[in-house]
């Protein structure tokens, strides 16, 4: 037979950051400012991260380098905007706003060759 799961009012009542069991426990991983993560979230974030870094300094392959840099400004920016969100302090949104700002800065200075825009104009 399967487990039964009983709610009762107060479990509705909870916000989404506060853990409900200890089932919620085992599968998240909590921040330094004490947002709770799925832990699979945090798995995947952090490969597509690393692949994003590869894709970067690979020569070659400019269309996947702009997927790349799209997806740290978007893992940047919903970071910021999550430590926003659960009213973090200056301290904790530094960091992936620093991220972000450098995200954008490697993005405009890449060189000529690693640009997609002027290799597609340049060939077409």
């Amino acid at each position: 037979m399967g487990r039964t799961v009983r709610q009762t009012r107060s479990d509705y009542e909870k916000t989404p950051t506060q853990k409900v069991g200890a089932d919620e426990t085992e599968n998240t991983s909590t921040c330094r400012s004490g947002q709770a993560f799925p832990l699979y979230l945090m798995i995947m974030m952090g490969i597509w991260k690393i692949s994003g870094v590869v894709a970067v300094l690979v020569p070659k392959l400019p269309l996947l380098k702009e997927w790349a840099y799209a997806g740290f400004f978007f893992a940047m920016s919903g970071a910021v905007y999550a430590h926003i969100a659960v009213g973090d302090g200056a301290q904790e949104i530094f960091g992936p706003a620093l991220l972000l700002v450098l995200t954008v800065v490697s993005w405009y200075f890449r060189p000529a060759n690693r640009s997609f825009d002027r290799i597609t104009r340049s060939t077409g």
